[in-house]
């Protein structure tokens, strides 16, 4: 027992009480690691069918977004497609995604390779579903009531959710824009696209940017309020015409979930601290590219 003192000078007391919340961090972090695993193990190869398609919904043509009328020149039918989508081999689950905490602002990164985003998995070249693929990774977050540790690998039940999102994401998308041109589309479009997996509220898109002398016009301002729990469980933020996802965690946290490709890699995942949202905001500013004056349009949404 080298280290072993009685003494109760204040400075001690100070060392032990830092020594024991750094043990019991690390327990909880081993705790949920494990856990994590445990889940990932059980659920196996089969997550995506945790996206349950409703057996009835081949009674219905795909809808057309941009003017509600139906579109019945699709040649994929909803049992090809359902059990298309199920049997999609690889959702992600050997795949390991490191990441790494990115200097002062309290944010940790995990970067996915190139061949992993909404435009290259599958061996894909391009994708605008972008919203789509939001809706579905959100509802699985908040469903399966997913926490995340800053830890150097990614959870495998985030990757494995990824994977099922995008994949059934680009499917809905390209069988409802079957004849028509690529567009992202808005939070609303995209519910009512997932609407055969996913059952979720919009509210109307507010204006934010990240600098403004209106401090509701923020973005810090409107995250802020998403973590207090007022204002859905979760946001989808569309900026230059791309949908990413911000997601309030247990344990004051936040994510940000970004499915696109980024130059040498492919998707991204930021977790950063409520505590700190500004610091945690600047560094999503970085990752999606926004300058301080940039509108995007933020939508709360609901479950």
């Amino acid at each position: 027992m080298k280290y072993k003192s009685s003494s109760m000078s204040g400075m001690v007391l100070q060392g032990k009480l830092s020594c024991a919340k750094k043990g019991i961090a690390f327990c909880k972090s081993q705790i949920c690691s494990a856990a994590t695993n445990f889940k990932a193990a059980l659920t196996g190869s089969d997550y995506e069918e945790c996206l349950a398609f409703e057996d009835d919904a081949g009674n219905n043509d795909d809808v057309d977004v941009d003017d509600g009328n139906y579109d019945s020149t699709g040649e994929c039918s909803d049992d090809e497609f359902t059990n298309d989508c199920k049997t999609v081999p690889s959702s992600g689950n050997n795949v390991e995604v490191l990441g790494e905490e990115i200097p002062h602002c309290g944010t940790f990164s995990w970067k996915f390779p190139v061949e992993i985003s909404q435009s290259t998995l599958d061996g894909r070249n391009g994708s605008s579903a972008c919203s789509v693929i939001a809706l579905i990774f959100a509802h699985g977050v908040w469903h399966e009531r997913l926490h995340l540790q800053p830890t150097r690998s990614l959870s495998p039940l985030w990757v494995m959710l990824l994977f099922a999102s995008i994949r059934v994401g680009n499917r809905l998308y390209d069988r409802c824009r079957h004849s028509l041109p690529q567009r992202f589309l808005s939070a609303s479009e995209a519910a009512t696209v997932a609407e055969q997996c996913v059952s979720v509220s919009v509210l109307s898109p507010l204006a934010v940017r990240v600098c403004d002398d209106h401090a509701p016009t923020t973005l810090v301002h409107q995250l802020s309020a998403l973590c207090d729990g007022t204002h859905g469980n979760a946001a989808l933020l569309i900026a230059n015409e791309k949908t990413v996802l911000f997601l309030p965690l247990a344990g004051q946290s936040i994510a940000l979930v970004d499915s696109h490709r980024h130059g040498d890699h492919g998707a991204e995942i930021l977790l950063g601290r409520q505590t700190i949202l500004d610091q945690f905001v600047g560094a999503c500013q970085k990752v999606l590219d926004l300058n301080d004056d940039t509108y995007c349009n933020l939508s709360f949404i609901y479950f």
